[in-house]
Order: structure tokens, then sequence, then C-alpha cells
């Protein structure tokens, strides 16, 4: 089951709209569109065990962006359910291709929704209505009514596992996927995606002898994305690109090695906004860079990139030609 809720930091319980049995609840929306996903598995009569390797969240203060770019429920797989929820003030920047979003799994209120209004929606993908509850909010300065809203799901059996064959390739892939998912269609039992990446040759280039640095946080998700751009970039040999994660996460080590790269965890040199500001701006990656000068020690350059930004082919065209 995957819970997709506008949440992000801790308040007090009583003013969440969605609460955990056991755990209490978190989150408020700071500014804009907040969406948070993680999933949780239900056991008989214990409500939600979560699963923290899942969390995800995204806060856009001004936002062009929307759900469906940034937090992709086409990953969700059709057994899980969806549970997205309005927490303080998620309309003012919710696009309407996001909304369309949501009402492709069958939302009946989504359209609706306007300033502060209290929502939350149950759905199994695709287009499998569950429950919905929306209460408007009675005046600009108040929020929405408190919602509550059930819904049973059906326990299914395990899955098959996928017939991919037997190689090399395929192992990494089903070590993979036994572990984790949303990741589009890498773990698709009928057409995966391919995860042997390299981009074609470069006429005339050094490229292929220049070490590759990629600096990443607990975000697998973006690093998924930025490798799979990075490793189809003319010029690329993965055999160059190296992960260096700041800290000891296991799912973006695991998201390396499936795209077979060489991954380096180490311990953070600092903490909290520190830590964010590494993986935004590669060249703060100082443990990356001095680890980096270390392994390779005959290098004359370096390329060193962020698991959250793109590094494209005019990154590496203007690197070549300098």
């Amino acid at each position: 089951m995957t819970f997709i809720r506008s949440t992000l930091i801790n308040v007090p319980c009583s003013n969440c709209l969605i609460r955990h049995k056991n755990r209490g609840c978190s989150g408020k929306l700071i500014q804009g569109v907040l969406i948070g996903v993680l999933v949780v598995t239900v056991i008989f009569n214990v409500l939600f065990i979560i699963d923290n390797r899942k969390r995800f969240r995204n806060s856009f203060a001004n936002s062009n962006e929307n759900i469906d770019e940034n937090i992709n429920l086409e990953e969700t797989n059709n057994k899980e359910g969806v549970l997205p929820s309005s927490k303080d003030e998620g309309s003012s920047s919710l696009k309407a291709s996001s909304r369309n979003t949501i009402k492709q799994f069958g939302s009946r209120f989504i359209s609706k929704i306007n300033w502060r209004d209290s929502w939350a929606f149950i759905s199994q993908k695709k287009n499998h209505w569950l429950a919905e509850g929306h209460e408007p909010s009675p005046s600009i300065d108040q929020w929405g009514p408190p919602i509550v809203v059930q819904a049973i799901f059906e326990l299914s059996e395990k899955d098959k596992e996928c017939d991919w064959g037997n190689d090399d390739t395929v192992e990494r892939r089903k070590l993979f996927c036994n572990k984790y998912e949303g990741y589009g269609t890498v773990c698709s039992c009928s057409s995966p995606a391919p995860i042997n990446l390299k981009g074609a040759l470069l006429s005339n280039s050094h490229m292929e002898q220049v070490p590759i640095a990629v600096i990443a946080a607990n975000r697998p998700h973006y690093l998924f994305r930025m490798l799979r751009g990075l490793l189809t970039t003319p010029g690329v040999d993965p055999k160059m690109v190296t992960v260096y994660i700041d800290g000891f996460f296991d799912e973006p080590s695991a998201v390396a090695e499936l795209f077979q790269v060489s991954v380096v965890e180490h311990t953070p040199i600092c903490s909290k906004n520190c830590r964010i500001s590494q993986v935004w701006c590669p060249t703060c990656g100082v443990s990356s860079i001095k680890l980096s000068a270390s392994d390779e020690d005959e290098v004359e350059s370096l390329l060193i990139c962020s698991s959250m930004n793109i590094c494209g082919y005019n990154l590496f065209h203007n690197f070549n030609s300098e």
C-alpha cells in the first residue's frame, strides 16, 4: 500500500489529518505543494508497518512542476493502494495536469479541492476507487474539518517471479526487484527496462578516460534518474563512474549496483543543511574529491556531478572541448 500525503515535519497529532495507530503522525505543509510518499504493509490486525526506505518527500515553494513529473504515480504497481491527502494548504500550486493524474486513479473530488480544504482519497491502481472524503474550508482563514476515510483491501497471494532468464544481468535485476519497487519498468515482467547502459562513443574524445564522481545522499529515485541519463550520454564509460554516498543507505547503494557502477559510502562530514548543500553543490563535496583523488593518482581531470542534477550531453560536450 502506498500512502501519498502532504507531510514534512513533526506536528502535534491532534492537528493531523491522517493518524497512525501506534506512531501518531507527522507533517505540515510549508508552502506550495508538498507530497510525500511512503510504502506501508498491512499485517492482519496491525494497522501499518512503515518502511522508511520508501519514504519520499518533495517540497515546491514556487512550483512550476507537477505531481506526475516528480512523484510518478505510474511507477506504483497495479496491486498497490494509493492514498493522496491534503494537509494545511495543497491546492494553490496543484496544476490541472496533477489533478488529472489523481483523477485517473478514480478521485471524485480532486477537481473540487480549493484553498485549505480537507481531502483524503484511497484508491488502488488504476481507477479502482475505494473511499474518499472532502470537507470544504468554511472561510479563507480556516481549515476544513477533519476527515476519516476507511477502506478494505483484499490480501493477494505472493506474486510469482518474472521469467527473465538466467544470467548476471537477470540476477542483478532480481536482487534489486526483490527488495525495491517504484522504479518504472525496471521490474516489469513483460518488457523490463535495460540496466546495462552505455552511451555511444564520441569521435576524437578523451571523455572515456575521465573519472566521474556522482555525489549522492538518501534520495535513491533522484540517483536512479540521474544515472539512467548519465550512463546513456555519449562518451560515458560506466566503469569510470563512481557514486559517493554521503552516509550509509542501502537503497541508493542498490541503485548504483543495479547499473554496475562503483559505489563508496563514507561518514558524513556534517549534518542537516550542510549535508543537503553537498548534494546540491557538487563542488562542495570535499570528501568525494579527496576520495577520487586517492583512487586515481594519475588523473588529470575529474568530473563531479550531483545526483539531484542531470549531467547531460551539453555538459560533456563542453567538458570535452576544453
